[in-house]
């Protein structure tokens, strides 16, 4: 932690191969030098136990401080939490811990955590550079089931893997020679051959050799599993039994809830403890003693040599210990284990009871995994409302399973009613599955077979195929339906405003930007669709539409939606609204911001399996990492898109941002081609809006580079006419600047119109790229003094912008007026970011860095490090 700033280390290996003796290690060594240390393991038997890692890491704090209070203290399913909001206190508290003192969190068996508490090491892993403390994780390969959250870590610039290698002979001899005195050379080379230098083998049959010399070595190859039966057949049968109910407990189990399970007296199952204790099967932590196995392979080994009959009544035995704790998520993952309609526990309720629990704290997958055991227990008439409840629940975290479960739930609904809200929620789902075409075929279907719609419902279906029809390659016959639904005018019903936003976005496409505008900010003005779970896609249409507008009321309704999801912790709000945000950055230059953002949302989107929010943030990030220079990372985020969704999507929808990659890097007839198919597919789908999907640009400069000055300057014309119908001075003025470099001869009107349009507009990059020009033209005419004038005024917008390479340019430019030399240029307080600005604000109230970075979700080093430039 040189600096005060944090680390990653991942560790990576079989199972025996010594991660847990490694992160033991640290453990003990931090402890030396006086660090704090968190610890967890995750268990195979608890991973849909809803923040049960997180849980293990932060509960010894809870008790031993005042300050501290884990987020799910509550646990009242009528106040949901939300997931985000509680991972953002869990990083809180992480970092009032680690500003105490410095702090290593260790995980281990990364592989087998609840996916809540893996999500909130992915969120606390890329903030570690803020904070002085060290992420320790282990797991074996394959993590499967949490694969996506592993490989976040694993990519960040702090993180350290290594994989852990066997031991060699050499090794195999060290350990021996601590357990066996004097192993002979022939000794050695039969144990290391027989355990393939798995250092848990070695220590095992050392072990054996020295308490029973005269056994010899066991008779094929060793495994654990043949270790600890060995071990626990030399122990008392009280024994075997309290090892048995301990290895369904799982660890930092008390005594009392032990021996109940167990089903014996609590001085009888202290005996089996005293003898598992004493074989170093068992460790005893605390007062009063907390037990746990020794190792996760010596648990996994007694669990699985228990007998199938007696597991099932163990696991029963466990659920009712639990139930009658108030524990009924951990009632119900012992439920999980345990066949349909056995015993004497009433599963349906236990389990209903623990999903609205697991939804209350914001883990979602757990709710999942008890609902979907519901399903197999024998349900008559209520199936089909827990197999809908099933599929909207799944609609959160496992979109293609939601599809099959809704499809499912669609088939067998007879209400018309509630059939058209499983169709759009099902319809919506398969939207974000990249899949648009589908979307909208499901609610074609409903649409024609449903005759007694409520009006709501209809619009509702109807703005689905609204939301779809530009989101696929070929979907004009989809396109032309749009104007039909525009005949009619949408009500005030939820389905009404829904639809409103699906057309506010058809009409800006179609560059009719007054009705556009019109209904766009008719949605922003009723704030129902923000609270409606799934209507975040719908909102966003409007988003869309109001961007090109440059109307003011749309960064208060972004920020509207950040800040319930901040508070309700719904990540499919905050996906979208971040990426928005982004977008408004982009457009008013705040690159910083637009980049900040972008990343959140690329962060948030693959952390939620959101691949199609990964699709639409990629255009603006892409964008934005392109203009301030970062061209790898660039490259890298647009490689990643690629892949996440397959041909159904129309891939034009990041177009602008990747050919605006292609010509930063010299591709000029790559992007010369990608701006051309980008023409052709927007002409097919009736695209003629100059900001959307923005083909022009990138093909009249293509056209001039490569000398073909007639077509580009006929393009450069058509760029300008649709900015003229669209109207904004930021279309107009941008479409002005690209005509001027097509155009020589009325190069310095059109720059001077540009600049004066873009200068009373709050879209700074636009502006400096106008000046730039501006100054530059009037430099090759002569006019060097005037050509100052602009090109100092465009530096200074650069430097505010962060935009590098026109910075660099700029000064380039300056320095063949007169041999200038450039000053450095200080942003005045006017001329700040609307994120330095607030931080600026809530300093001047007398916040502390702490206050500021916990309102505006920032990060305490994010806060010092801007407050340390504001003038």
């Amino acid at each position: 932690m040189v600096g005060r700033e944090g680390g990653i280390v991942v560790v990576e290996g079989p199972a025996g191969i010594g991660k847990t003796t490694l992160l033991a290690y640290a453990r003990a060594r931090a402890e030396t030098l006086g660090l704090t240390v968190a610890t967890a393991r995750g268990t195979e038997l608890e991973v849909d136990y809803a923040w049960g890692c997180a849980r293990q890491l932060f509960e010894p704090f809870t008790k031993s401080s005042t300050a501290a209070v884990l987020p799910f203290a509550g646990d009242d399913p009528a106040v949901p939490l939300g997931e985000y909001s509680i991972i953002n206190s869990l990083f809180w508290l992480a970092s009032d811990l680690a500003s105490q003192n410095p702090l290593l969190i260790v995980m281990d068996d990364l592989q087998w955590a609840d996916t809540a508490s893996a999500r909130f090491l992915a969120y606390l892993a890329a903030r570690m550079d803020a904070l002085p403390a060290v992420l320790m994780v282990a797991l074996r390969p394959g993590s499967g089931r949490i694969d996506h959250i592993v490989s976040m870590i694993t990519r960040l610039p702090l993180a350290v893997s290594t994989t852990l290698a066997p031991l060699t002979a050499s090794g195999c001899a060290e350990l021996l020679a601590g357990l066996i005195d004097a192993p002979t050379q022939d000794l050695v080379l039969r144990c290391h051959e027989a355990t393939r230098g798995n250092p848990f083998l070695v220590r095992e049959l050392g072990r054996q050799l020295t308490s029973r010399p005269d056994a010899g070595l066991l008779q094929g190859s060793p495994n654990i599993a043949r270790f600890v039966a060995g071990q626990l057949a030399h122990l008392p049968e009280q024994a075997r039994d309290v090892a048995h109910a301990l290895a369904v407990l799982g660890d930092q189990c008390d005594g009392h809830t032990l021996a109940r399970v167990a089903g014996m007296p609590a001085r009888q199952a202290l005996a089996g403890v005293a003898s598992l204790v004493t074989s170093e099967l068992v460790l005893a932590d605390g007062v009063p003693a907390r037990l746990s196995f020794a190792h996760p392979l010596i648990r996994s080994a007694v669990y699985d040599g228990i007998e199938a009959g007696a597991l099932i009544d163990l696991h029963l035995r466990a659920c009712r210990a639990a139930f009658d704790d108030h524990d009924p998520i951990r009632a119900a993952t012992h439920l999980l284990r345990v066949p349909p309609g056995t015993g004497d526990v009433d599963p349906v309720a236990v389990l209903n009871q623990a999903a609205d629990l697991s939804l209350a704290r914001g883990s979602v997958d757990s709710a999942v995994a008890f609902l979907r055991r519901i399903l197999d227990e024998d349900l008559g008439d209520q199936r089909l409302a827990v197999l809908s409840r099933l599929g909207m629940t799944e609609a959160l975290v496992d979109m293609p399973q939601a599809i099959e479960r809704l499809s499912q739930a669609l088939a067998l609904e007879p209400d018309p009613e509630r059939r058209a809200e499983i169709t759009f929620v099902l319809a919506a789902t398969t939207w974000m599955t990249c899949r648009p075409r589908q979307a909208a075929r499901v609610c074609q279907v409903a649409l024609g077979r449903e005759r007694r719609l409520s009006a709501s419902a209809r619009q509702a279906l109807q703005s689905c195929i609204g939301m779809a029809s530009y989101g696929t390659p070929d979907g004009t016959d989809l396109v032309a339906l749009l104007d039909g639904f525009g005949a009619q005018a949408p009500d005030s019903s939820p389905g009404g405003l829904m639809l409103e936003a699906s057309l506010s976005l058809h009409d800006a496409m179609r560059n009719r930007r007054e009705s556009a505008e019109r209904r766009g900010l008719r949605v922003l003005a009723d704030d129902r669709l923000a609270g409606q779970p799934l209507a975040p896609p719908l909102l966003t249409c409007a988003w869309y539409a109001l961007g090109p507008c440059d109307v003011p009321q749309l960064l208060p309704s972004i920020e509207a939606m950040l800040e319930q999801s901040r508070r309700t912790g719904s990540m499919r709000g905050m996906c979208p609204a971040l990426a928005y945000r982004s977008m408004v950055m982009l457009t008013r230059g705040h690159l910083d911001e637009a980049v900040r953002d972008g990343r959140l949302s690329w962060e948030a989107s693959k952390n939620s399996g959101l691949d199609l929010g990964q699709v639409f943030t990629a255009d603006w990030l892409v964008t934005a990492l392109v203009v301030r220079g970062a061209l790898g990372e660039a490259q890298s985020i647009l490689d990643q898109v690629k892949n996440a969704h397959g041909p159904d999507l129309n891939r034009h929808i990041y177009a602008t941002g990747e050919t605006r990659l292609l010509l930063a890097q010299g591709h000029v007839r790559r992007a010369l081609a990608m701006a051309r198919s980008t023409r052709d597919q927007c002409r097919a789908l009736g695209v003629t809006n100059p900001e959307i999907f923005d083909w022009r640009t990138p093909l009249a400069h293509c056209l001039t580079r490569l000398g073909q000055h007639d077509e580009a300057r006929a393009v450069a014309a058509e760029l300008l006419s649709a900015a003229t119908a669209w109207g904004t001075p930021r279309a107009i003025g941008r479409a002005l600047r690209v005509a001027a470099t097509a155009n020589g001869k009325d190069r310095l009107d059109m720059l001077t119109e540009s600049v004066r349009l873009l200068e009373g507009t709050e879209a700074g990059l636009e502006h400096a790229s106008s000046r730039f020009l501006l100054g530059e033209a009037l430099r090759q005419d002569g006019h060097l003094d005037d050509a100052r004038v602009h090109l100092l005024t465009a530096l200074e917008l650069a430097a505010f912008c962060g935009a590098r390479p026109l910075r660099w340019n700029v000064m380039a430019a300056l320095r063949q007026v007169n041999g200038l030399d450039v000053l450095p240029v200080t942003p005045s307080r006017t001329a700040l970011s609307p994120t330095e600005a607030r931080i600026a604000d809530l300093a001047d109230a007398g916040l502390s860095d702490r206050e500021i970075a916990e309102a505006l979700y920032l990060t305490v080093k994010f806060v010092q490090e801007h407050r340390r430039t504001l003038p």
